[in-house]
């Protein structure tokens, strides 16, 4: 059975992985759980060293935390750093964990046009009058809820400096894709990371690990480590998906060329079969509401377990009922039977 549910890329996980020796040896030295919080009750050393290989892997000057969740992430950074009188703009199709960080942490926010940067230009015209202590920015490299890669990012990079808005860059799904040597959006557009507030890679992704990493300067880490909620009061991840998201990254820097390669044609190959042009390996097939569980059952017939993407009443309104299919390295056997089926549903 073909996986093209999950995200990771390159088929990075527990199972999967040609790891099964440090696995072992984690699991017989750590355990299953670390059980506490990291800041409470200390850590381990597959945690420092994922935070250490991410950090080396970036670039100098990088520093990174890791966090127990991709859920809760962006709301530990918003409380870290924000207050009643910040402002968090979001493009309005961010992903869920972004919004549900934004209404808990009790900001105020704004929403702009999907991927639109008149819009966005509008919206800083709309408050730069207003008095607020800190603005944010939180957009995707990658967005989940499209598939989109983001658009003009060297302008909104350049916007943000005008105004001193502070981007929170989430690049889960751009990371170990974009960029020459996979280390995502701002290599991509050759912006330097310190322009970036802070950037969230999320360990479940493409690296088929668990929880988070966030990074940026030594001075907005060591404050999440004091303030960061999720880092503070959540049980941190076991160590032996830390582990395996470590030598996940050792694997990603060895075979990059090849494997992001092999998933290009495979985009390429879905392009052709079915006269689309999507640009990133998460795909989504608009479809009639009553044929989705046909389509997922079909191609489930045919050897691939796709996904059904929910949203709430509020959500939906932005989206067209589809299919979600996340395109993997080795995914170049089923592309065409799958594609078959699509075909006979396609709106």
């Amino acid at each position: 059975m073909y996986d093209l549910y999950s995200s990771s890329y390159y088929d990075f996980n527990l199972v999967n992985c040609n790891n099964e020796k440090n696995i072992r040896n984690t699991l017989e030295t750590y355990g299953v759980g670390s059980c506490g919080p990291r800041a409470f009750l200390g850590t381990t050393l597959p945690h420092i060293k994922i935070e250490q290989d991410i950090a080396q892997f970036i670039g100098k000057d990088v520093v990174a935390i890791q966090y127990p969740s991709t859920l809760s992430i962006h709301l530990s950074i918003l409380n870290a750093f924000a207050s009643k009188r910040t402002l968090v703009m979001y493009d309005e199709k961010c992903c869920y964990a972004a919004k549900e960080g934004i209404n808990l942490s009790r900001t105020n926010s704004l929403s702009f046009q999907h991927n639109n940067i008149n819009s966005f230009k509008e919206k800083i015209n709309i408050i730069k009058s207003k008095k607020y202590t800190d603005i944010f920015l939180i957009i995707e490299g990658v967005y989940y809820n499209t598939g989109e890669k983001i658009e003009h990012f060297d302008e909104i990079v350049n916007l943000c400096s005008q105004y001193k808005i502070k981007i929170i860059l989430n690049d889960t799904y751009a990371f170990g894709f974009i960029g020459g040597t996979g280390k995502g959006t701002c290599e991509k557009y050759g912006v330097h990371t310190n322009n970036i507030f802070q950037t969230i890679i999320g360990l479940d992704a493409v690296l088929g690990g668990m929880g988070a990493i966030a990074y940026g300067t030594k001075e907005n880490i060591n404050i999440q480590r004091l303030n960061g909620s999720g880092y503070t009061y959540s049980a941190s991840v076991p160590p032996i998906y830390v582990a395996n998201a470590s030598a996940s990254l050792q694997s990603l820097k060895t075979n990059f060329e090849e494997y992001v390669n092999e998933l290009i044609i495979n985009i390429s190959t879905l392009n052709g079969l079915l006269n689309t042009n999507y640009t990133s390996p998460i795909i989504y097939i608009k479809a009639n509401k009553e044929d989705l569980v046909k389509i997922k059952n079909e191609i489930k017939d045919a050897g691939a377990d796709v996904a059904i993407p929910r949203h709430n009443s509020q959500e939906a309104l932005l989206y067209h009922p589809c299919i979600r299919i996340i395109l993997k390295h080795n995914s170049k056997p089923i592309i065409e039977p799958i594609c078959d089926i699509i075909k006979n549903y396609l709106i």
